[in-house]
């Protein structure tokens, strides 16, 4: 194992426990399983196989954590990703993760705990469904800017870049880019919904439930009706743990009333 830049903390420790583990095995097996490097940033803990060469892009899961219980999804992940040599990342303390549960942190990064970066979309969809089996039964909240695996589980998803792509926008600044099928670049947006590309197929979904709009996200421009009374129309503040906005009580002819949202 090569670390650069090492940093404190129980997280850390539980890491390097489960390479070591898995350096065990790979030496007894002679499978090279233990050449791995380790990397602390300003935010996450890189964790990725020597020489691993990413894909530019595609779908990527997040595990969702509380600091409560970050060790034991680490863990449990851990146990998934390492003897697989699937590369990942992790917020790097539990302070961290504190902090991107607060209130004012950026809607569309909040709840994201590990980050997992798979080779297809095949391995993808296995990594979900073990990373779903092994954090079964443990909570966490859920993350704005991608679609669960399964609802009230810790596995989410969306699409984006995988190496560091970035584009000279009109503002002047430099921006995230994504290459679109045709070669042209468009924005890597990363908003408070799930929004991937248009022409990123959903490999979760079959392509016909998508089109019947089975299980589609709301569009935005409709009704929206919370708890099948109160009918939102507009708002007065956006928060990650939870909006404040202008309804009318439908069951109170139209009165006007405020609605707090608390998300878990």
């Amino acid at each position: 194992m090569v670390e650069t830049t090492a940093i404190g903390g129980d997280l850390v420790a539980v890491l390097r426990a489960e390479l070591t583990a898995v350096d065990g095995a790979g030496e007894e097996a002679g499978n090279g399983s233990g050449s791995w490097e380790t990397r602390a940033g300003d935010f996450w803990y890189h964790v990725e196989p020597l020489a691993h060469r990413y894909r530019l892009q595609g779908w990527k899961l997040h595990l969702s954590a509380v600091p409560g219980n970050a060790e034991e999804v680490l863990r449990h992940a851990a146990r998934v990703l390492l003897p697989l040599r699937v590369p990942f990342k992790f917020v790097g303390t539990t302070a961290r993760l504190r902090r991107s549960l607060a209130r004012d942190y950026q809607r569309a990064a909040g709840g994201k705990f590990l980050t997992v970066y798979p080779d297809d979309d095949a391995q993808c969809v296995e990594l979900a469904e073990a990373l779903d089996r092994a954090t079964r039964g443990l909570s966490g909240p859920g993350i704005l800017s991608d679609r669960p695996y399964r609802e009230g589980g810790l596995v989410h998803y969306r699409y984006g870049g995988f190496a560091a792509l970035r584009d000279l926008g009109d503002d002047g600044l430099w921006q995230d880019v994504l290459v679109a099928p045709d070669g042209t670049p468009t924005p890597d947006v990363r908003e408070a919904w799930f929004a991937p590309p248009p022409w990123a197929a959903d490999p979760f979904r079959p392509p016909v439930q998508e089109q019947s709009g089975a299980a589609a996200q709301p569009s935005g421009g409709g009704e929206l009706l919370l708890a099948g009374r109160y009918r939102v129309t507009g708002a007065v503040r956006h928060s990650n743990k939870g909006g404040v906005y202008r309804a009318e009580d439908t069951r109170r002819g139209d009165a006007a009333v405020v609605i707090k949202q608390g998300r878990p």
